[in-house]
């Protein structure tokens, strides 16, 4: 025998009742299990809480046998609550808010947690809890509570628990095809540190510091109530309120259950499930003795050790903090077709409508218990409003034969898959050196078309306007824009613009190669109060940019155009870089063009957006969208300047003047987020053009106009 290896384990106990009085746990157990239970022994109540396909987490925690009284009921102490710290201040509390159909306002706060809470979704109906500040004083109370998504403003539903994994091929006796769905407990969609409060104090935010709840992990408990006087109808020795205490079960899956069926699958990847045990050790004795073998315990002391450490090791391991990115992949919008978005509900029962659509994204936030909800069926992509409708219900939609869950799958002929982004810049023009004996520039910049410094006129600021735009006056003028928009929108600026000459791009200077655009995207617009979400940095191409110099090159000397006489006015030194001619093709200007990862000849920094998993989470609406906000800058490497680029103002369908009034709302470009087809997806709603795949901009280093009774804002560099 080894004395040095005890097996370890723990037997599950049979409970009969179980109340709280006069701060103990009272409990009874079946079969006599009490008389091998006795003062000092520790019990231990473990929650086996399933995630994603089968993985799981245990939740654990002793109490201390205090007693057994004359009726055999054991006496312990009861489990503690604990306290779950918040994050305080009014930036880490959200408000939402919007307005149903009917015109009914609804709004919530979500508050965060520093760790993992231990609410469930399953279980918040029953929960309350009490926000306290850090010297132990109650803020406030709050019940009904419910857990949201991770990357949504919503409360998780049973819906979100349920996922379609395939369709399997049958025999055919009774259906062609099965549709299997797997049903996991807390899948990683439900976020697993917020909560949805209604009713919140936004005054208590800076003094806030944890919460406590009514009811611990493992079990919860109710009083009867007397309906007519609200009075409490049962009482204790102690003459307090007797308070029954049930283990928690899943009641979500108890619900969906009940409507499976022999055509389509639902099946349970972990049902959550609450034990109490007492730990039990004992030293393995092998003796040179026949016996019976039982195959159906064969093994199980093993098992119990086994579970046991593992078990105790998960419980030892702290919460991963998920630095992971999620990635979010450009489409290309159509607005003529924004109308036919559709919304996919699934049925596990239905054989004659597996799938139903819906003609607006659902909620609780949007959407009223029992509303009659329409209905529409797929039909070769076209969309068939059924002869029945369907009645909302927390999450599902209940028809007179089946149940629909909503899917992850969005059906919108608005977006399509975008394989590259073109940016077009349009720079203002910088003051020339008026002649060749001009002593400004230094020796190595002598042959520049531009000033050292690449500045404005001071003296006419207020009538320079964009390179190529025929217009000398100091107010916008729609008209001049539109006919410049129009014929050089999408025609960059050539590089000589930005004071770079022939030599800078031949002999592929840094100067022009770190030259970039910088994508900053934030949650606001507010300057004091933004975010900074993400950023990429896109580089000029200068390998690229040297090659098309070469084809300009050689298209110019077959043409002669090196030739003073020819091209008057020609500046030797930067020829090539402002040779506007694109006839072979090979324009040297500032246009960028950024394709997908699966382009190997290029980077493809700036094409995908990459935001935690905790940023998708706030913000989004009715529609399953998202709205966020980007900055464009252009950097010059060459003599250190940052200008921000914007895409002009538009008022409705009308440009606008740049003014100081709507200047910082112009800094930042819409951008919308969402979820289609389970792949996050990006679309930028005003953009000059979204076609053939390609997402076009195009930008403008801004230029304010003159303001009556406001003086001028010239915008000088």
């Amino acid at each position: 025998m080894n004395l040095n290896n005890p097996v370890y384990g723990y037997t599950t106990l049979d409970i009969a009742n179980m109340t709280e009085c006069n701060g103990e746990l009272l409990i009874t157990l079946n079969n006599k299990e009490c008389y091998n239970i006795y003062p000092g022994q520790k019990l231990i109540f473990k929650r086996f809480v399933y995630e994603n396909d089968g993985e799981h987490f245990v939740l654990t925690e002793y109490v201390d046998v205090l007693s057994e009284d004359k009726n055999h009921t054991i006496h312990t102490t009861i489990p503690l609550n604990g306290r779950k710290m918040l994050y305080s201040g009014i930036e880490n509390v959200k408000y939402v808010s919007g307005y149903t159909e009917e015109g009914e306002i609804y709004e919530y706060h979500i508050i965060k947690c520093r760790e993992a809470h231990n609410i469930f979704p399953q279980d918040a109906a029953l929960q309350e809890i009490y926000v306290k500040d850090y010297e132990g004083n109650l803020l406030g109370t709050y019940s009904g509570i419910t857990i949201p998504l991770k990357r949504a403003d919503r409360a998780a539903t049973s819906a979100d628990c349920i996922t379609f994994v395939e369709s399997q091929e049958t025999c055919g006796k009774e259906r062609r095809k099965m549709d299997f769905y797997k049903y996991d407990f807390l899948p990683e969609r439900i976020s697993r540190n917020s909560i949805i409060v209604t009713g919140f104090n936004e005054d208590i935010c800076d003094k806030m510091a944890y919460i406590e709840v009514k009811h611990n992990p493992f079990y919860f408990y109710y009083v009867n109530i007397d309906e007519e006087t609200g009075e409490p109808t049962e009482y204790n020795e102690y003459n307090e309120p007797l308070k029954h205490c049930h283990l928690y079960w899943d009641s979500w899956w108890n619900s969906i259950d009940d409507i499976k069926s022999n055509k389509q699958k639902i099946v349970n990847y972990g049902n959550t499930r609450t034990i109490l045990g007492v730990n039990s050790a004992y030293w393995n004795v092998g003796l040179g003795l026949s016996a019976f073998a039982n195959e159906t315990t064969l093994g199980s002391s093993d098992t119990f050790g086994l579970n046991f450490v593992k078990d105790l090791e998960e419980s030892l391991v702290p919460e991963v903090i998920d630095m992971e990115r999620v990635k979010y992949s450009p489409m290309v919008f159509d607005k003529g077709k924004e109308l036919n978005t559709k919304y996919k509900w699934s049925s596990p029962t239905s054989s004659e409508y597996p799938y139903l659509y819906t003609d607006r994204w659902l909620s609780v936030e949007n959407t009223e218990y029992g509303e009659e909800i329409s209905l529409y069926e797929n039909v070769n992509n076209e969309f068939i409003k059924t002869d029945f409708n369907g009645v909302w219900q927390n999450g599902v939609i209940i028809t007179e034969e089946d149940n629909y869950y909503q899917t992850n799958e969005v059906y919108r002929e608005d977006l399509t898959i975008a394989t590259s982004i073109t940016l077009n810049f349009h720079f203002r023009e910088r003051m020339k050196v008026d002649s060749a004996t001009c002593k400004t520039n230094s020796t190595f910049t002598s042959g520049n078309v531009y000033f050292d410094g690449w500045y404005i006129n001071p003296d006419s600021g207020d009538t320079i306007w964009w390179n190529g735009m025929n217009y000398t006056e100091s107010a916008f003028s729609e008209t001049k824009f539109l006919e410049f928009l129009e014929n050089s929108g999408e025609t960059s600026d050539l590089l000589g613009y930005l004071n770079f000459t022939d030599n800078d791009v031949f002999y592929r200077k840094k100067k022009v190669s770190q030259s970039f655009i910088r994508l900053s995207f934030f949650n606001s617009t507010d300057p004091i109060e933004q975010k900074l979400l993400y950023y990429s940095t896109i580089f000029l191409d200068g390998t690229n940019l040297y090659g098309k110099y070469i084809k300009q090159l050689m298209f110019m000397e077959e043409n002669d155009l090196f030739n003073a006489k020819k091209n008057k006015g020609i500046n030797l030194n930067a020829a090539v870089v402002f040779c506007s001619s694109s006839t072979v093709s090979a324009r040297v200007d500032t246009q960028m063009v950024v394709t997908n990862e699966f382009d190997k000849t290029k980077s493809a920094e700036g094409f995908n957006l990459y935001l935690f998993a905790e940023d998708t989470t706030f913000g989004v609406d009715e529609n399953g969208e998202k709205t966020i906000y980007m900055k464009v800058e252009f950097n010059h490497a060459g003599n250190g300047k940052t200008m921000p680029m914007i895409m002009w103002p538009k008022n409705e369908n009308t440009y606008v003047p740049l003014t100081v009034n709507n200047f910082i709302d112009n800094l930042y470009i819409p951008i919308k987020l969402t979820y289609i087809d389970e792949k996050y997806v990006y679309y930028i709603e005003d953009a000059y053009r979204n076609e053939d795949g390609n997402i076009s901009l195009v930008l403008f280093e801004p230029k304010l106009d003159f303001i009556e009774n406001e003086g001028k804002a010239n915008g000088q560099n």
